[in-house]
């Protein structure tokens, strides 16, 4: 028998037939199919994630920026798995929005360093959505938004704010929050170096400096806050009030109608920073200290009710009344002629004394009771401006 001689290339051409021969064999195997069929979905994965990460991005943008434009400079995945958006823009009708990062997690969106603009737009220009079933599909429970620099200027709000905040979606509950804002404006009232703060799992904690509604300020308000359902509770705070000391309970429940209420005890009330505040120097001159209870509620178009009861504190004190309408106006009450009134009101003290305060037609209403030893002295008092352009 005679040696067999092989070519150069028999030994690739033998490897390549074994490799098959296995590969035919592996075949009848019924789970390899499958294993392949796994890998070529993989390897097509691969190939096509900056496709997938781009679709991705854009249905998150889509499902808050429904009514306007939206921008994306760069899209990433970070372990463990989330969506990283980088230098974000978004506009739509009422609100612009650059951000340096957007992270999407299971149920959570993170925004990092956002510069956010809210504005008012008319009612006729809003736009409803175009896919209603792309909101419904990004259902996220957690909002965290991180380093925000932010400019309101909506529904009759102008403020700017500079903070954290950390919100559950579903609940309505705020998580975490650390927030600085300089200056809020709605109409006529006013709010100065807000603070707000409240850790991970702690209590929460408000200062304001000065809040002006109307002719009335408080300075100094503190106290611990409540975050939950979409209500605000600071409860109980303590502020200044007129000389004196306001103790008591807010709630504001927060929304496209939102409501507050406040009911507080007054302590000390001083009769001439009061006149002074309510610009009343022109019309008469008072002494003495009041003390009592205020309840106050409104919405979005102001106040609503307004009932409270004070009572003066012993000694007492002097009130004169110098406004010459004022007397003409208790003098047709009174039916006596205005020499009369005005030498009623002409250094008069009080021993003991009781405001009732309420709304009369949209005015401040102070029904006035004092008794002395010059007899019994009633005055009814309408500040029909106190309110205006107020809270």
């Amino acid at each position: 028998m005679k040696n067999a001689v092989l070519s150069p290339g028999a030994p690739f051409g033998m490897a390549f037939w074994n490799g098959f021969r296995y590969v035919r064999r592996a075949m009848k195997k019924p789970a390899l199919p499958f294993l392949l069929l796994a890998a070529a979905i993989l390897a097509f994965f691969i190939v096509n994630v900056p496709l997938i990460v781009e679709g991705l991005a854009e249905r998150a943008l889509m499902a808050f920026c429904y009514d306007g434009t939206s921008s994306v400079g760069k899209v990433t995945f970070r372990l463990p798995p989330k969506l990283v958006l980088r230098d974000v823009f978004m506009k739509s009708s009422f609100y612009e929005l650059r951000t340096e990062e957007i992270e999407v997690d299971f149920g959570k969106i993170s925004v990092v360093r956002p510069r956010i603009l809210l504005v008012d737009v008319p009612r006729e220009g809003l736009i409803q959505p175009r896919d209603a079933a792309v909101r419904r599909g990004m259902a996220f429970h957690t909002l965290e938004v991180l380093e925000m620099d932010l400019d309101v200027r909506l529904m009759g709000v102008t403020a700017q704010a500079k903070g954290s905040f950390d919100v559950d979606l579903i609940t309505g509950n705020l998580r975490m929050v650390h927030l600085a804002v300089p200056s809020l404006q709605k109409n006529g009232a006013r709010l100065e170096d807000l603070t707000l703060d409240m850790p991970y799992g702690g209590d929460g904690y408000v200062f304001v400096s000065r809040m002006a509604f109307g002719k009335a300020q408080l300075r100094a308000l503190k106290g611990p806050f409540h975050w939950v359902g979409g209500t605000i509770a600071v409860r109980p705070f303590v502020a200044e009030f007129l000389g004196g000391a306001l103790a008591g309970g807010i709630e504001l429940h927060v929304g496209t109608q939102p409501r507050y209420t406040l009911h507080a005890n007054i302590t000390s009330l001083d009769l001439p920073v009061a006149v002074h505040d309510f610009e009343l120097e022109k019309k008469l001159r008072a002494t003495g200290e009041l003390g009592g209870r205020i309840t106050l509620t409104g919405g979005a178009g102001g106040i609503e009710s307004l009932e409270g009861e004070l009572t003066s504190v012993s000694p007492g004190g002097d009130i004169v009344i110098e406004d010459r309408s004022l007397l003409e106006d208790l003098a047709a009450r009174a039916k006596q002629p205005i020499e009369i009134v005005e030498a009623s009101f002409k250094e008069y003290h009080f021993d003991t004394g009781q405001v009732r305060l309420g709304l009369e037609d949209g005015a401040l209403g102070l029904r006035i009771e004092m008794n002395g030893a010059k007899g019994t002295r009633k005055l009814d008092v309408y500040l029909h401006d106190f309110f205006k352009n107020g809270v």
